[in-house]
C-alpha cells in the first residue's frame, strides 16, 4: 500500500521503541565561575546520564536567596522549554549515556555568603513514556566583596565625607596656598536600569540584555578644581566591557572608578510554530499546536500550500509534495533559530486525478464533430434542391 505503512512504522517506531531494562540515571549540574562578586553573573550547565534511552526530562531550577535566577536555555537536542527554571523537554531521538540537558544564568546579589543552585524534581521517561524519579544535584556558590586597593594619598575629606578645601599656610610664609588632593566624584551616571551611584564605591558590575549594544556615562568631580576623563568608546560586546572614569585632583591626585558591563549573548529563538497553513481548495482546521491533519480526497499531483512560520527567523522545508498518490504524507518540517524543529503532517486518504485527455484525442473529437455537421449540410442541401 505504497508509503501509508511505513509511515506509520517511522513515527511509532521512533516514539514508542520496546524496552526491557528498567531506566536509572544521574543528573549533574556545573558552573563556569562558582565565586561570583555582588552582582556578578556566570552560566550553569545541566547535564544527564542514563542507562537506557531517555524521551522526557522534567527537572526544576532552584537558586538560593543570594542569587538571581536570570535566564534558562535548553540543549537544542530537546523540544520544550524552561520557563521560569521549570525545565520540561522531549525528543523524538531518544538520548543515553551522557547527554546537555539545559544552561541557566544565574546573578549574586550584594551579599556576601555561600549559597548554592539545586536541581531537584527530577524525572526521566524512558522510550515508552515510563517515567522514574532522579536524584536531585546541587553546586554551591560563595559570593564575596572584592578588596579593592585605592590609591595611597587618599582625597583629604572629614568624617561626613565633605571635601577639604585649599586655605593658605600660615607656617610658610605669608599667602602660601595647598592644591586639592580630592579626586573623588560627586555624581556618576550610568544609562542602565538599577545602577546606583555610591560615593564610597569606586567599582561596578551591571549586566544588560543583548539587545542593548552601547551605554552613556556622565560624571562630575566634587572638587571643581579636577579634571574628570570619560572613556572614548561606549559600544558594547557581547561579554564583559570595562568603562574607566578617571578623576585628577588639582595636585595630580589620580582616582579610577571602574564599571564592568556584562552583555548577555544572544538567546536564540526555539519557536517552532507555524502561524500560517492554508491547503487550496481544501479546508482545515488549523491550529499551531495540531501538527496532523487529513485530507479525505486530493484531486491533484501535488497540493498548492500557503505558509509562515510564527518566527520571522524561523525555516521550514516541505517533503513528499510531488506525484501524490493514495495514503501518502506531506510533511512539513520547520526549524527554529536554535535548530530545534518540529514536523506537521499532512496525511492524503485518498487521490482521484481528472481523465488525462491529450491534445490530439480533443482535435479528433472536434474533427468528428465537424464531419458529421457537413454531412448533414450537405444532406440538407441536396434534399432542398430537389423538391
Amino acid at each position: 500500500m505504497k508509503k501509508k505503512i511505513l509511515f506509520t512504522i517511522l513515527i511509532f517506531g521512533a516514539l514508542f521503541p520496546f524496552q526491557i531494562d528498567a531506566l536509572s540515571g544521574t543528573i549533574n549540574v556545573s558552573c563556569d565561575k562558582t565565586t561570583l562578586s555582588p552582582q556578578e553573573s556566570t552560566t550553569c550547565h545541566v547535564t544527564g546520564n542514563a542507562s537506557e534511552e531517555v524521551s522526557t526530562v522534567s527537572a526544576r531550577v532552584k537558586v538560593g536567596d543570594s542569587l538571581t535566577l536570570v535566564s534558562v536555555k535548553t540543549d537544542a537536542i530537546w523540544q520544550g522549554d524552561g520557563d521560569g527554571g521549570q525545565i520540561e523537554l522531549y525528543t523524538d531521538t531518544n538520548k543515553s549515556g551522557t547527554f546537555a540537558i539545559a544552561s541557566f544564568t544565574i546573578k549574586a546579589n550584594s551579599i556576601d555568603g555561600d549559597t548554592s543552585v539545586m536541581i531537584d524534581s527530577v524525572y526521566f521517561s524512558d522510550a515508552s513514556f515510563e517515567q522514574y524519579a532522579v536524584s536531585s544535584a546541587t553546586r554551591n556558590i560563595r559570593i564575596t566583596t572584592p578588596v579593592i586597593e585605592t590609591p595611597n594619598e587618599k582625597p583629604e575629606t572629614g568624617n561626613d565625607n565633605t571635601p577639604s578645601t585649599s586655605t593658605p599656610d600660615t607656617n610658610h610664609g605669608p599667602n602660601v596656598v595647598h592644591k586639592s588632593s580630592d579626586a573623588s566624584l560627586k555624581s556618576l551616571t550610568v544609562d542602565i536600569e538599577g545602577f546606583t551611584f555610591d560615593k564610597n564605591k569606586i567599582e561596578y558590575q551591571l549586566e544588560v540584555d543583548n539587545s542593548i549594544d552601547e551605554i552613556h556615562i556622565q560624571a562630575e568631580a566634587t572638587d571643581d578644581q579636577a579634571v574628570v576623563a570619560l572613556p572614548d568608546d561606549f559600544h558594547l560586546q557581547v561579554g564583559n566591557n570595562l568603562f574607566e572614569v578617571t578623576v585628577t585632583a588639582e595636585d595630580g591626585t589620580v582616582l579610577t572608578y571602574k564599571i564592568n558591563v556584562n552583555r548577555l549573548e544572544k538567546v536564540l529563538s526555539n519557536n517552532t510554530y507555524l502561524s500560517k497553513l492554508v491547503i487550496m481548495d481544501h479546508e482545515i482546521d488549523f491550529h499551531k499546536e495540531t501538527t496532523y491533519y487529513v485530507l479525505e480526497k486530493v484531486t491533484t499531483s501535488s497540493l498548492d500550500l500557503q505558509i509562515e512560520t510564527e518566527n520571522e527567523n524561523a525555516t521550514y522545508q516541505v517533503y513528499g509534495n510531488q506525484n501524490l498518490t493514495d495514503q501518502d504524507a506531506i510533511v512539513i518540517r520547520v526549524t527554529a533559530e536554535d535548530d530545534t524543529n518540529q514536523a506537521y503532517v499532512i496525511y492524503v486518504d485518498e487521490v482521484s486525478k481528472a481523465p488525462n485527455i491529450s491534445i490530439f484525442s480533443i482535435l479528433c473529437v472536434c474533427f468528428l464533430i465537424l464531419s458529421i455537421f457537413l454531412n448533414v449540410f450537405q444532406f440538407w442541401k441536396h434534399k432542398t434542391s430537389h423538391k
